[in-house]
């Protein structure tokens, strides 16, 4: 019997997933192999503070079913942790449900993730009446929010970036938490949430809009111990806390790469094809490091694990080029109900910057009608910019600057939405939107690819995502899907409507 090539992909997140799911749909020859150190399989992760706010279960973030991984021959292994890897024997030790057993390997994929960084002044309160201390990265943190969040009357949620804004907002809206009147208080210790992303003034629009929801938004503001009943500030003001949430960052999981003698920095060293110091092992994800840059986001993970599936589907095919990893520089999207918030590219460069032949800057600031927007354009084309309350031209905005396409010359109509900015201005019309439009950022599906997956069948959300994926990222493309949904639809009535004489 001829070998059967084995790859094995340490990691049952969303890259992980993603990555196994790009192999099997390569080839049909190869064994793969995916090992989760969580209960669970796959899941959404970016769904996990919709979950907190109460919208949905934890449960209902999984990916796929259990039939679904093994009817595409997918040997999905949960409660399964890595010991050990042995880079040049290629083997791995594990430790599941059946006990410990060594894996020989053809290829190896780390997509470890990041765990939620707890600082030290948090991390040593373990007596009767402290406050119980959580962090959110997984299925399992979030469960604990939740069940710990139904007896708080006061939580405390520590760092206002993306992610600590999120959490404080859905816990706030939680109607367990807001129905008995539990207070959710947001510490940051910037001038404003989100100011490594935002810059003054569209940071005090969202620190407003933060309050308006309920949440005890305090600024400058950092935690220097544990004490009964509550948190300790830097300044000596005690916070009542029953509960805290701690969002201060995370750090990638390499201890596996290093142990086993593969280069790590920040993260677990890749080059643009992802693969590692050793040969046969690769990584992506959150764990992995490019370009002396952390991963961070979903979109670029996503990338990173189909670029480890091809470039390991062309070493067994032979004929394929290898692929590569684009340097790009991501959007970061706030998912919050009250406001719509991004910030992409080089937005800091502010209009008092510019030099001849540097990039022009364009600001539209309208504080009390909590609208700000700002573009940074370099040889004609958006390098840069900050979105708030921009819901009308944020998807026109983020697309043109994901495309590197030319940007209009009338910038401020651009921002405005009105009919002078062309191309540039709102969200298109199903019917005026061009095939190659990105409808889902996260998974780069555009208009084309839904139009024909509608073609062939699929006729709602559910179908559009096994289909094309389109809405599995972090969802805000479902309102969009829909609508293009909706228009195909009416085609095909118009279609099938009995022609008059």
């Amino acid at each position: 019997m001829s070998h059967r090539p084995r790859v094995i992909i340490v990691g049952g997140g969303m890259v992980g997933a993603r990555c196994a799911e790009e192999l099997r749909s390569r080839s049909r020859s190869l064994e793969i192999i995916v090992l989760g150190d969580e209960e669970h399989l796959a899941y959404n992760r970016v769904l996990l503070s919709t979950a907190l706010a109460g919208s949905l279960a934890p449960s209902e973030t999984e990916l796929h079913s259990a039939r679904w991984w093994r009817e595409r021959d997918i040997d999905f292994r949960t409660s399964t942790s890595v010991q050990a890897v042995e880079a040049a024997a290629r083997t791995v030790l594990v430790d599941g449900p059946a006990g410990p057993e060594q894996l020989p390997f053809d290829h190896l994929v780390l997509a470890t993730g990041a765990r939620s960084f707890l600082p030290p002044t948090l991390t040593t309160a373990h007596d009767v009446g402290h406050p119980e201390i959580l962090g959110l990265r997984g299925r399992a943190d979030c469960e604990r929010v939740l069940a710990a969040a139904r007896g708080a009357r006061n939580i405390a949620v520590i760092g206002g970036g993306v992610l600590g804004v999120e959490i404080a907002d859905a816990l706030a809206r939680n109607p367990d938490v807001a129905g008995r009147g539990a207070r959710v208080s947001l510490l940051h210790p910037g001038d404003a949430p989100m100011d490594k992303q935002l810059g003054a003034t569209p940071g005090a629009i969202l620190a407003r809009c933060v309050r308006e929801q309920g949440v005890d938004l305090m600024l400058g503001a950092r935690a220097a111990g544990v004490e009964e009943g509550g948190l300790r500030l830097g300044d000596g003001q005690f916070v009542p806390a029953d509960l805290v949430v701690v969002s201060a960052g995370v750090r990638a999981n390499t201890a596996l790469a290093e142990n086993a003698g593969v280069d790590v920095r920040r993260g677990i060293v890749i080059d643009e094809r992802c693969s590692t110091s050793a040969d046969g092992l690769w990584a992506a994800g959150d764990c992995a490091e490019f370009d002396g840059v952390p991963t961070g986001t979903l979109r670029p993970g996503w990338e990173q694990a189909e670029v480890v599936a091809h470039n390991i589907c062309a070493q067994f095919g032979g004929a394929q080029e290898p692929r590569t990893v684009a340097h790009r520089r991501e959007a970061v999207r706030l998912k919050i109900d009250a406001l719509d918030v991004a910030s992409f590219g080089r937005w800091c460069v502010e209009p008092f910057d510019w030099e001849p032949g540097g990039p022009d800057v364009t600001v539209l600031s309208d504080p009390a009608a909590g609208r700000y927007g700002k573009l940074v354009v370099e040889s004609g084309r958006i390098v840069g910019g900050v979105l708030v309350g921009m819901d009308d031209v944020v998807g026109a905005v983020t697309q043109m600057f994901d495309s590197g396409a030319m940007a209009p010359l009338d910038r401020l109509a651009m921002l405005t939405g009105t009919e002078s900015a062309g191309a540039g201005g709102g969200e298109p019309e199903p019917a005026d939107m061009p095939g190659e439009h990105t409808v889902c950022q996260c998974n780069a599906v555009s208009k084309d690819a839904l139009v024909r997956a509608h073609g062939e069948g699929a006729c709602d959300v559910a179908a559009i995502a096994e289909c094309t994926r389109a809405t599995t990222g972090c969802g805000t493309c479902a309102g969009k899907v829909e609508k293009i949904l909706g228009w195909l639809d009416a085609q095909d009535a118009h279609a099938r409507e009995p022609a008059t004489v």
